[in-house]
């Protein structure tokens, strides 16, 4: 009889301890994926930036696979990376106000204010 005790006491501690390694490997799991998270996109935690400027020049950019935008914001220069759908809506010397992340100069929102408006900045 004890020895029928010791075997189901000792499964029972075998399969405490395989449920604590199932736990601490999920843990492990979780925390090196959002490690990597934070890594490669940390700007989804910053509120974006907001841009308003003229359109110097449209570039298709290979390693992007889309295009990026050359803006002109008042006295600086700002590159922004948009999708090949919004570049295809844009013209050069086109008045835009461009919503970007801050770190990658990926372009969330893009808006064309007007034309006309281009020498007021």
């Amino acid at each position: 009889m004890q020895l029928v005790i010791r075997v189901f006491s000792e499964k029972s501690y075998l399969t405490r301890f395989m449920q604590v390694l199932k736990i601490l490997f999920l843990v492990m799991i979780i925390i090196v994926y959002a490690h990597m998270f934070v890594l490669n996109y940390s700007d989804w935690f910053h509120k974006p930036s907001v841009a308003r400027g003229v359109i110097e020049s449209i570039k298709t950019d290979n390693d992007f696979k889309g295009y990026t935008l050359v803006v002109i914001t008042g006295e600086e220069r700002l590159t922004v990376k948009v999708d090949p759908a919004t570049a295809a809506q844009l013209q050069k010397h086109d008045l835009i106000e461009v919503t970007y992340l801050s770190q990658k100069r990926d372009a969330v929102k893009c808006t064309v204010l007007t034309r006309q408006a281009q020498n007021s900045i």
